[in-house]
């Protein structure tokens, strides 16, 4: 299914949080993806490996609820388009091409 620029516009500025938590999610996996300095490792010490975990906890977290609006996101547009269909099917404006 493909959604015009105007429909996630208006999803996104219905649903900011969701914006948000992806945006978020988004982030916390690139900084986990990237490989650490040496300057860093020495600087952070066991430090690293804690914010690591918390981190890492917090992105699974936001990727979840991120998945989940996601979710709702797709079924609420899978619904408004079934209801066009069978509104235009039931009008008789529905003809074939």
């Amino acid at each position: 299914m493909t959604m015009n620029w105007t429909t996630a516009r208006h999803e996104l500025a219905a649903n900011p949080f969701a914006a948000v938590l992806g945006a978020a999610a988004l982030g916390a996996g690139l900084g986990w993806l990237l490989p650490a300095g040496e300057r860093e490792k020495r600087m952070m010490g066991q430090v690293a490996g804690k914010v690591g975990d918390v981190a890492r906890d917090a992105a699974n977290t936001a990727m979840e609820a991120g998945r989940q609006q996601a979710d709702d996101l797709t079924q609420n547009a899978l619904a408004s388009v079934g209801s066009a269909v069978v509104d235009a099917v039931l009008s008789g404006n529905c003809k074939p091409q």
